[in-house]
């Protein structure tokens, strides 16, 4: 089931945890790439045989995400940080719901995100999106799906996807705005319009906290930009891309 799958590596600058989650997909049966924006052009594939270093250094994300969805070249993909962990039952699971739901254009499970606390000298193991389980994005029109999600929203972007739908986003939809937190709630509303949507009850996958806990990156998400006049060029460009799309 995982040969037909893509699992697609996002890293800029954390060699670290990229070799931990490569090491944690190396016995996997699916197709792993690495997308990689750090300039120092490490090679993965060497220590990784199953995997493909893609050299996306100088490449603004949306443009580090349109060069690697050009690479996949199976009918299923999810894309995953450089910090996460997604469990090969859980994605096998995900491909199966796909492949027996033709309606639905992608699938997802439950998550974890994982820290170490100092003070208890313990792993903490949270359970995330709790709001969210079981959620089912399955009204038949796009309009009463976009409605539903956003009735309990819940991010996409991590859920397997058929990959014609994340190709034609990243190449037909984020191709005409910049900002990459509205292009979490873009993917989200493109797959609406793809097909319905599903949290499947199982656990699916688990975060590390450490290093996401300290960025110094912080975007600007869809409330600033909608509440923020010096913005509106850039909500225009999100709305009328969904629309053109739709």
């Amino acid at each position: 089931m995982l040969d037909k799958l893509t699992i697609l590596v996002l890293t800029h600058y954390n060699d670290r945890t990229a070799h931990m989650v490569l090491d944690y997909y190396r016995e996997s049966q699916a197709k792993i790439l690495i997308a990689d924006s750090s300039d120092n052009r490490l090679s993965y594939e060497d220590e990784f045989p199953n995997t493909k270093h893609l050299d996306c250094a100088g490449l603004a994300f949306r443009d580090k995400m349109e060069y690697a969805v050009r690479q996949i070249e199976t009918p299923y993909a999810v894309l995953s940080a450089d910090d996460d962990f997604i469990s090969s039952t859980a994605l096998e699971s995900c491909i199966e719901h796909l492949e027996t739901n033709p309606d639905y254009a992608s699938a997802q499970g439950r998550y974890v995100s994982f820290k170490w606390s100092d003070e208890l000298g313990v792993w903490v193991v949270t359970p995330a999106y709790e709001y969210a389980a079981n959620l089912d994005v399955n009204r038949e029109t796009v309009e009463g799906r976009m409605n539903q999600l956003m009735e309990r929203y819940m991010h996409v972007f991590y859920s397997v996807h058929r990959s014609s739908a994340l190709f034609d986003f990243y190449t037909k939809v984020h191709a005409h705005f910049v900002n990459e937190k509205i292009g979490e709630v873009a993917l989200a509303l493109t797959s609406t319009i793809c097909g319905k949507h599903k949290v499947l009850p199982l656990f699916y996958g688990a975060r590390d906290l450490r290093r996401s806990a300290n960025s110094p990156v912080k975007l600007a998400g869809l409330r600033e930009i909608v509440e923020d006049p010096s913005k509106s060029v850039e909500y225009e460009s999100f709305i009328n891309a969904i629309a053109r799309y739709y």
